[in-house]
């Protein structure tokens, strides 16, 4: 085990570097943004505040995280320094924003909202202004491709299966090899390929890879508890080496 307290901490995510880990946790009573080094060691509390956060996301930089933060009325997307101090907030409506991503050259940021009626991705500008609608046939959790053209994203409410989209909102299309993945939050994009735990009715989980390259998928290791169904519990080192997953 690398981190754990006596309450929840989930929705790991490595730096871009390797080395620091971001996470949330409830180990204060209310959900908050924590960071800690690679190794689980100087684990210390980013956010403060009385809004419940989570799906915490490193910048590509490594300077920056994003997060969604749940008020009583509705959730928005909120940017905070590595290094604690205030946090922004980056969306602006009367509807829901979540489930950040960062672009590729991180300048923007993708999230989830409902302003247009459903949930469909959205695209804004890390220094804030007007939202972008992306997709049209509804979207849940997402990662923007290294390519800088891309988003691979999945659909939620249990719905199996990745899809993809340009960057520019064209192409909205499942991805045919990535169809057993997606329902639950147990999937991450890398330079080279998807990491994701494969259905299962029962243990053990098949953790595997789709090698973008090749278009193959390979097992990488059978995991005997299952994951996580309501949080993001899966994140990959850059260089591959290392693996982060929340049970």
């Amino acid at each position: 085990t690398l981190i754990r307290s006596t309450r929840a901490d989930h929705s790991p995510q490595f730096s871009p570097d390797g080395n620091q880990i971001v996470f949330a946790s409830d180990r204060t009573g209310n959900y908050e943004i924590w960071i800690a080094d690679a190794d689980g060691k100087n684990q210390r509390q980013l956010t403060n505040s009385e809004k419940s956060k989570g799906s915490p996301r490193f910048s590509p930089d490594g300077k920056f995280i994003a997060y969604d933060a749940q008020a009583t009325d509705k959730t928005d997307v909120y940017i905070i320094s590595v290094n604690g101090g205030e946090s922004k907030k980056l969306t602006e409506s009367d509807k829901n924003g979540f489930l950040p991503a960062w672009s590729a050259d991180g300048k923007s940021i993708f999230f989830i909202s409902n302003r247009s009626g459903e949930d469909q991705i959205w695209k804004i500008s890390a220094q804030g202004g007007e939202a972008v609608q992306i997709t049209k046939k509804g979207a849940f959790e997402m990662f923007a491709a290294a390519d800088g053209k891309t988003i691979i994203y999945s659909k939620g409410s249990g719905k199996a299966g990745l899809w993809s989209v340009g960057t520019d909102g064209e192409g909205e299309k499942p991805i045919p090899e990535l169809a057993e993945v997606g329902a639950w939050r147990s999937w991450f994009v890398s330079s080279k390929g998807v990491y994701f735990t494969a259905f299962a009715t029962q243990p053990p989980f098949s953790l595997k890879f789709f090698d973008f390259e090749t278009r193959q998928i390979s097992e990488i290791i059978n995991i005997e508890k299952s994951p996580l169904l309501y949080y993001s519990n899966l994140s990959v080192s850059a260089n591959g080496k290392k693996i982060l997953y929340a049970r």
